[in-house]
């Protein structure tokens, strides 16, 4: 199956870090299936994705609450009128 959300990329750098490597890439163009696309948010919706997540060493997960969380504007924060979540 097709990936619904691709990332073209180019590496930028490659940093050797004990047995290991750091790429650093820039993405370039993102592919987004229409499937998972909200039109009306203009963004993709978690859901419809579906997403596996990767944790730790061999650990992965699944998403699972999905919550908004406004950002912070500079005057909040000197105001400290932070946001609060709004559960979907």
């Amino acid at each position: 199956a097709e990936a619904p959300v691709t990332l073209e990329t180019r590496v930028v750098q490659i940093i050797p870090i004990g047995n290991c490597w750091l790429v650093l890439g820039e993405v370039v163009l993102v592919h987004v299936a229409a499937s998972v696309w909200r039109a009306d948010a203009e963004r993709i919706d978690a859901h419809l994705l579906d997403p596996v997540l990767r944790l730790a060493g061999s650990q992965f997960g699944h998403l699972g609450e999905v919550f908004d969380l406004r950002r912070p504007t500079w005057d909040d924060l000197q105001s400290g009128n932070l946001p609060t979540r709004t559960d979907r």
